[in-house]
């Protein structure tokens, strides 16, 4: 059995529906929201083993304003207005675990948070403590300084052909929040995080799916901006979405542990990094393509056990990939063991790779036509360049230096840099082995610098079995420290 709201009197012609749509909603099951516009002026509660579909031409709309206090110790005074259209519980629930209302499905329609016309916070759908959760074919748009979608404390959740996007005058952030994400994975923390309903317990979030959405025009994409250390989001997977013209990030994971991100697609960025990872672990990125992005194509902030595996980085404003370890958000914690395989890098401005995490592997990779490096090696140990087409760079082909310790570049190929094609200092015991370097005769790229150039601060590296064609150069290697063990080259 079906339970149709035009039953309880919301018949959808433009006015406020608020209490007649929680009617229905009240005796849960299947319940069914037909064609035409519903105003809302105060969240809709969906209890468990609810059921909501929606027409396509369905939309419920924002109506009023929202005010927070922040000052205030309990939902019942935290908020009031329509902060979000839908959430699962009542202002005095409290769940705990993934206890709370759960079994929900909602399904087609639109949700117009109506950012153009108010300009107080405002959010889409808000859940928290449930298990079981399903929204499909809806939109969600115009959200100002809030989420198209909040998952708070939720287990197998999936979200899927979706769309989410704002209209270009909303400002995203007018209350000056840095991030704000269309759907945000996060945690009950405490009043301030989630305000909606209690309580707050630090459970993450686990076995969330994302896929086959489209993002357009909002804050972040999908991510998280707040954690507690011992609390790690588990199980995230976001594949086969599409994001346009993102803000900031499309996909920005922190404290993430065993996720997949496969298979998405983002063009442009306004001021971020298509993915930004900060202390993610045990993950991998495939198969993605990055185009026209701000900042960084991957950004790895202290992140372990992490492979990037196929796709495309391209038109990157800063490095196509960069692995860091760096003062972060979370005290005392450091990146190492990333893999970078099978990536083709290429028409960026600044570097291609950037490497400053310990243990990082870049295999097979083609980084070519960026504006600087190929790659930065730097301020790590134990990285190993293996098996790379590094091609017509701006600037070196690959500098290994600063601190750099044990750095292994093998069985690549180097072809018209426009600086040294592999130039090591101020790094120690490190390798170039079995490398092909070569300058075309006619390239007008490869306007100074050597095939190989072993500056005087590296100590003890060794160049062995490496095959340096000329070209236009006059001196294909210069070794310039004197600890350095050199054998076996081809010079032609």
């Amino acid at each position: 059995m079906e339970i149709n709201v035009k039953d309880y009197g919301a018949l959808g012609n433009g006015i406020d529906y608020t209490k007649e749509i929680q009617k229905a909603l009240n005796e849960g099951g299947n319940i069914y929201i037909p064609k035409g516009e519903y105003l809302i002026s105060s969240p809709l509660v969906i209890y468990k083993n609810t059921h909501i579909r929606m027409d396509e031409d369905t939309i419920l709309q924002r109506s009023g304003t929202v005010t927070i206090n922040q000052q205030a110790t309990s939902p019942e005074l935290y908020t009031s207005g329509p902060y979000a259209i839908f959430t699962n519980g009542e202002k005095t629930d409290v769940y705990y675990d993934y206890n709370g209302n759960g079994n929900i499905s909602i399904s087609g329609g639109v949700i117009d948070c109506n950012g153009e016309n108010e300009d107080t916070p405002s959010n889409g759908i808000c859940f928290a403590h449930a298990k079981n959760i399903h929204i499909s074919n809806i939109t969600i748009k115009n959200v100002r300084s809030g989420h198209h979608i909040e998952i708070n404390s939720c287990s197998l959740v999936t979200i899927e052909n979706c769309k989410f996007h704002n209209h270009h005058n909303i400002i995203v952030d007018s209350n000056k929040r840095s991030h704000s994400e269309a759907i945000q994975i996060d945690l009950a923390k405490n009043i301030q995080v989630f305000p909606l309903f209690g309580g707050w317990d630090d459970r993450p979030c686990t076995f969330v799916k994302v896929r086959e959405c489209y993002f357009a025009e909002t804050g972040d994409g999908v991510g998280s901006h707040a954690c507690t250390v011992n609390s790690q989001h588990q199980s995230i997977q976001i594949e086969d979405n599409f994001f346009y013209n993102i803000k900031y990030s499309a996909i920005k994971p922190f404290n993430w542990t065993r996720c997949n991100f496969d298979k998405n697609i983002v063009l442009n960025t306004v001021n971020g990094s298509a993915i930004e990872a900060e202390n993610l672990y045990d993950s991998i990125i495939s198969n993605c393509i990055l185009k026209g992005i701000s900042g960084n194509g991957v950004k790895l902030i202290n992140s372990n056990n992490i492979e990037v595996l196929g796709g495309e980085i391209k038109e990157c404003k800063s490095a196509g990939v960069s692995v860091n370890t760096e003062s972060g958000r979370i005290a005392n914690t450091s990146g190492s063991n990333v893999k970078l395989s099978n990536i083709s890098i290429h028409n960026g401005s600044t570097i291609g790779i950037n490497v400053a995490s310990n243990n990082t592997m870049v295999m097979g990779c083609s980084v070519y036509n960026n504006g600087s490096h190929g790659l930065y090696v730097h301020d790590c140990v134990n990285s190993i360049i293996q098996g790379c087409t590094i091609k017509e760079n701006a600037s070196y082909g690959i500098t290994s230096t600063v601190n750099s310790v044990s750095t292994i570049i093998k069985n690549c190929i180097f072809l018209n840099n426009g600086g040294t094609d592999v130039l090591i200092g101020g790094s120690s015991a490190g390798y170039a082995q079995k490398n092909y370097v070569s300058v075309n005769t006619f390239c007008d790229k490869k306007t100074s610098g050597y095939n190989i150039w072993v500056q005087s601060v590296s100590k003890n590296n060794v160049i062995v079995n490496n095959d340096m064609c000329m070209g236009n150069l006059t001196t294909k290697k210069k070794i310039a420290s004197s600890s350095t063990y050199v054998s076996g080259n081809i010079e032609k």
